[in-house]
Order: structure tokens, then sequence, then C-alpha cells
């Protein structure tokens, strides 16, 4: 059972909490096994966050920085463009950048394109990659 996902601990079946993140961060050669996380604070969030319910379907979209070293969670609804997703990241980047999946392989151009016409639902894994 997870315990905390930002804090790399996950329970044991004897109820034992161990630490996974520092082990698997030294093989992967990230010292420390820190992992930057923040959710960025989109209309959805704040209703979550107010008690709110949310008036359609919500996507998760895990946004890999800087080569994995940060991760930007953004949730936005079904109907919400790329173009929206990428107002979030542009705060946490500057200059150019393109955003990529890995499987499949994919790069996001067209802008006015729904969240859910590019089949970013109901959560995905985006990379953010310097051009």
């Amino acid at each position: 059972a997870v315990v905390s996902t930002q804090s790399g601990h996950y329970g044991r079946g004897d109820g034992k909490i161990i630490d996974i993140r520092e082990s698997i961060g030294v093989l992967v050669g990230n010292s420390t096994g820190a992992t930057n996380v923040e959710v960025a604070e989109t209309a959805v969030v704040k209703k979550i966050q107010a008690g709110e319910g949310t008036s359609g379907k919500v996507s998760t979209l895990r946004v890999k920085l800087n080569g994995g070293s940060k991760t930007l969670i953004v949730k936005l609804q079904y109907s919400d463009t790329v173009s929206d997703l990428r107002d979030f990241i542009d705060q946490h980047k500057t200059g150019a950048y393109e955003i990529r999946t890995t499987f499949p392989n994919k790069i996001y151009r067209d802008f006015s394109e729904s969240l859910e016409e590019a089949g970013l639902i109901p959560s995905a894994t985006l990379h953010v990659r310097d051009l």
C-alpha cells in the first residue's frame, strides 16, 4: 500500500515503512533520490481544494521538465487544449520547447487540439524537450 507518493515511502506487508526513493535515486545517478514535484494551480485544482465538484471529466498530466528532475502535475478538463497546458508549462520553462510522449512517440504541435482529441485522457506522462 502506498503511504505517500511524494515522500518515496512505501508500506510492506508487515506494516513497516521503507524508503525506496534514495536507493533508486542512487541507481539512476541521482545521489539524493529527490524529485521535485509541483501541482499546478489550475481551475480544476482550485475547485477540488475548495470542496467543489468539477463540471466535467478531469485529465491528470505528469509533465517531466529539465530531463525529469522536476515533475509538474497538471489537472485539466478533457475539453481544455494543448495551449492551456502550455500556459502552465510556460510558468516553469523559458525558451522554445516541444511537448512529447515516449510511448507512443508523439510530439504535440496542434495547440488548439483538446486534451481528449490529443489522446491525453484520463492521464498521461509528458516530456518537455528544449529545441
